[in-house]
């Protein structure tokens, strides 16, 4: 199983985890791991380096993206700018993180899952660019959904998730308008469901992927 640098894998790595595992004790121990750093206030890319760990656009390109649930690709390009359809917190169409945030689940596993999703968002981008970083010229705009009920309020912390990895990839360009909604249901009651735009540079690309990407 290859394993992608985001702070959830290093951390199960170190842990000899597999990234598949329920809510078990060892996994609150590996969360509560990994919130010593937010505890502590460093961003995503502070934390990388921390552990003394990197991320690359080509830890994406072995991500399988979900397969769509209805009729629809998992990106669209007009223009400059490439639409991201929404993904959820699973891998290889198992979903990883189920339920409400805050009633299920607790936030620090949320925060996990919202990066789940940027990380399935960025295996759709890798294809579009057929793998070209160069061509990625800016996050444009993310929008996230929190699985939750009324007055949970956490719903930004949550897709910080999504955000922190985006920036450490890409530093200033990975900044991003977003918006962050709690939402009572989402497919395959996952959650987290995030969508993006970035703006990309013209290269030899389909304007539309197949739903079989």
């Amino acid at each position: 199983m290859r394993r992608h640098h985001t702070l959830f894998h290093l951390v199960m790595i170190d842990y000899g985890l597999d990234q598949t595992f329920g809510l078990t004790t060892p996994l609150i121990s590996v969360v509560n791991r990994v919130f010593e750093f937010h505890n502590n206030g460093l961003t995503y890319d502070e934390e990388t380096a921390a552990m003394g760990k990197t991320i690359d656009f080509s830890d994406f390109k072995n991500i399988a993206i979900p397969t769509s649930t209805g009729n629809y690709v998992p990106y669209c390009i007009t223009g400059d700018l490439i639409y991201l359809a929404g993904q959820t917190c699973s891998r290889d169409d198992k979903m990883l993180y189920c339920g409400r945030v805050g009633i299920d689940l607790p936030v620090a596993q949320a925060i996990l899952a919202a990066r789940t999703c940027m990380e399935n968002l960025l295996a759709a981008l890798y294809r579009a660019v057929d793998g070209d970083f160069s061509r990625v010229v800016q996050c444009v705009k993310i929008n996230g959904y929190v699985n939750s009920l009324a007055p949970f309020g956490d719903g930004p912390s949550v897709i910080n998730g999504a955000s922190d990895l985006v920036v450490a990839l890409m530093g200033e360009a990975g900044k991003h308008a977003r918006t962050s909604v709690g939402v009572s249901a989402l497919p395959g009651n996952a959650a987290v469901e995030v969508e993006a735009i970035f703006r990309i540079k013209p290269g030899p690309s389909s304007r539309m992927a197949s739903s079989k990407t």
